[in-house]
């Protein structure tokens, strides 16, 4: 999550901060390769939400249908976990970060371990499990500023590669439209919690979800005219991959309106955003530690293999322990909500980029490439 923090990032030396026309630029860099990194950050889910979208218009498909767990294990595996376990990774693979931050490394996890307990405890004695439903609407509460916020952080980061940076006006502009599209976020998970029927709220609920849905469409020319802000400024045209998370996280957004049921979709391009940075990371540790003469790419694959591994157990252990299906699919919804609880701390702790460990951990081969 490197909304907020890459803002209050001192500009690196080598990166100077563009505030008119320059004569020369240095070449772009890549956190992992040009093309790669645009596919990621937004490029690849808007080529598939199109191609959903357009299918669906042309085939009438149905707006509503259930998504089977099991169907989309393997892209979870793929994606969504290592993605999990890559922020664990980097937390508790040092202990200094782990004393940095307490909160993220000892006092959220822990009480989130005891709601596991109480959660589970209440569905071997009873039906329904209060605890199980406060997690899960916890976790897509946190998960709308997560989004959102991360969408700014890819925004900020790949725009920073090119040596620029946002002014005042031109980052409110564009984080206007992030802002609605929290709001809009937290009323979808609201009203498909189902709690606003149980209370009697859903007609004003309702409302407000079709009246903040209108109003993020409206913010899409505001954020651009953020974008062409820059452009005017500095004479140079905004990075495509700082633009693509910006438009991407509209498009995530229609698509769950159209079809709530593929919500699963925008937590795996989340974490397709995501594994770039803690895979460059890794690699540029690697690299450090065999003073150049490893094999980055190789180490990268391992390093992914590992993250699969581990997420795999971490997911699918509570099924292989639990023989009644019906406690582990209670037990795996209390893992699931947990880690993405934890996942927000987490994020908050690790991604600070006017750490200059950070900076050094994330940049290092811009600065020695």
């Amino acid at each position: 999550m490197m909304a907020e923090q890459i803002r209050e990032a001192p500009p690196v030396e080598h990166r100077p901060t563009l505030t008119r026309p320059a004569p020369a630029v240095a070449p772009p860099h890549a956190i992992i390769h040009p093309v790669v990194d645009a596919l990621c950050c937004g490029g690849l889910s808007i080529v598939v939400i199109g191609g959903i979208l357009a299918a669906g218009l042309w085939l009438r498909l149905p707006l509503q249908g259930p998504v089977d767990f099991r169907q989309i294990v393997l892209l979870s595996a793929a994606i969504n976990w290592p993605h999990f376990m890559a922020s664990y990774r980097l937390l508790y693979g040092s202990p200094t970060m782990v004393r940095r931050y307490p909160l993220a490394s000892l006092y959220v996890p822990v009480l989130l371990v005891c709601a596991t307990a109480v959660g589970l405890s209440q569905a071997v004695q009873a039906t329904a499990s209060p605890v199980v439903e406060g997690l899960s609407m916890l976790a897509a509460v946190l998960l709308a500023w997560h989004y959102t916020g991360q969408a700014w952080g890819m925004t900020a980061s790949f725009a920073w590669l090119k040596g620029l940076r946002f002014e005042p006006a031109e980052r409110r502009r564009i984080r206007l439209g992030l802002y609605v599209l929290l709001v809009w976020h937290v009323l979808w998970a609201v009203m498909h919690a189902g709690i606003t029927r149980e209370l009697g709220w859903h007609e004003h609920v309702d409302l407000a979800y079709l009246t903040v849905g209108l109003t993020a469409l409206l913010t899409l020319p505001v954020g651009l005219a953020g974008f062409l802000g820059l452009w005017k400024r500095t004479g140079i045209a905004p990075p495509l991959c700082a633009v693509l998370p910006w438009a991407a996280i509209y498009l995530w957004y229609v698509l769950i309106f159209v079809y709530p049921a593929l919500f699963i979709a925008l937590q795996l391009f989340h974490a397709l955003q995501y594994i770039i940075f803690p895979l460059r990371v890794e690699m540029n540790r690697h690299a450090a530690a065999t003073g150049g003469h490893g094999h980055p790419v190789r180490h990268a694959l391992v390093y992914y293999a590992a993250l699969v591994g581990v997420g795999l157990a971490v997911y699918l252990l509570p099924e292989l322990l639990l023989r009644r299906w019906d406690l582990s699919a209670v037990l795996l919804a209390l893992v699931a909500a947990s880690v993405s609880i934890h996942h927000y701390f987490i994020d908050g702790a690790v991604w600070k980029l006017r750490n200059p460990h950070v900076r050094r951990d994330l940049f290092a081969h811009i600065s020695t490439g």
